[in-house]
């Protein structure tokens, strides 16, 4: 295999890289031209054989889908204004921005061992399934998680805001508190995975789908401090109310868990017990007549002050109810029935989000 060690001016430190390599070929970096120090383009000789193909290389060290489209925009447009071929170099290729550069005519190498190499009717190499060795491209988790997840949570209600500070306040409608500084974080970072786009001033969302799947592999179930199990006596369409009575007079915050809810947004046979997330369970243990029973419960309680439990939840005769997205991203930590259920809650959520039903 062989392989040529990179310039110093276009080797980043904080990448740790010493060379690229795509067997069989011969890659050589040639200083910049024109230019003694930078590292977003320069020039690349590519061998094969006998032969030696020249390409223009942009190299980006930044690995969010939006600074990929942006290399990748500048190549194409630099194969139109020159007669060298477009080439990029970042950190690491997916087999997926494989693809996207096969489709384009790009040619593209990384720093794991991935690559694709195009010369029209002269030459094709691709090469693929070396593992990813920079973590710092993966997008950041926490703008998921917990409070910072209230920004993709009201996009999925509400796709379209004139700016940060609606954002803001729609999140504050539905429950939530956070910060401005923290809404523009989470939306600039959103823009980077190219799940937020800005049009005419507007932010708008145009992926989704792959916010949904972001917050469903990043949701954590809240954390319980306790938790009841008991059976209430009485009739079962009476102790929302009442639940929702006690909470009012003990002041403790109360809402029915993804589980408890998902009656309201599809078909699922489960037994009649009603599972709530509370502020505290001995407050509404004075006020109902209830009994700790474990073999037939009618009802579940579980004590937490996590806010993100609370987020969004949807009254109906007084008593608070999980919104579609927290049943969806619950039954999603289930197994296979309630993944299956699941699908109808997102269909709902979909019609929700285009003004189809509202909730």
């Amino acid at each position: 295999m062989t392989s040529v060690s990179v310039p110093k001016q276009l080797a980043p430190e904080n990448l740790l890289y010493e060379r690229l390599q795509l067997s069989p070929l011969v890659i050589r970096l040639l200083p910049p031209e024109g230019v003694e120090d930078t590292v977003s383009e320069f020039a690349v000789e590519i061998g094969w054989k006998k032969q030696v193909f020249r390409f223009a290389g942009f190299y980006s060290r930044q690995m969010t889908p939006k600074a990929f489209q942006s290399v990748l925009w500048d190549c194409m447009d630099k194969a139109r204004q020159s007669s060298k071929l477009p080439l990029i170099v970042v950190p690491y290729l997916s087999d997926e921005r494989l693809c996207l550069l096969e489709q384009n005519g790009i040619s593209g190498l990384d720093l794991c061992g991935n690559g694709i190499v195009i010369v029209p009717e002269k030459l094709f190499v691709l090469r693929s399934g070396a593992p990813n060795r920079f973590t710092t491209s993966v997008p950041i988790k926490d703008i998921y998680q917990k409070t910072s997840s209230l920004v993709g949570r009201v996009l999925l209600v509400r796709p379209r805001y004139d700016g940060v500070g609606e954002v803001k306040q729609e999140i504050e409608s539905r429950g939530g508190k956070i910060s401005l500084a923290t809404v523009s974080r989470i939306l600039k970072a959103l823009e980077e995975e190219l799940i937020v786009g800005r049009e005419g001033g507007e932010i708008c969302l145009l992926q989704p789908d792959k916010l949904l799947a972001a917050l469903t592999s990043a949701f954590e179930r809240p954390a319980i401090r306790r938790t009841f199990t008991g059976k209430v006596a009485l009739p079962w369409n009476e102790i929302p109310s009442a639940l929702a009575e006690a909470a009012g007079r003990e002041n403790v915050p109360l809402v029915a868990t993804g589980e408890g809810t998902v009656g309201k947004y599809a078909v699922m046979a489960k037994d009649p017990v009603l599972s709530i997330y509370c502020g505290a369970i001995e407050p509404l243990l004075r006020q109902l007549p209830v009994k700790p029973d474990t073999l037939f419960p009618n009802l579940v309680l579980q004590e937490t002050s996590d806010a993100a439990a609370y987020f969004d939840s949807r009254v109906d005769q007084g008593f608070h109810w999980a919104s579609p997205l927290q049943t969806y991203l619950e039954l999603m930590q289930g197994e296979k029935r309630d993944k299956e259920t699941a699908d109808q809650v997102k269909a709902l959520l979909w019609r929700q989000m285009e003004g189809e039903v509202r909730l």
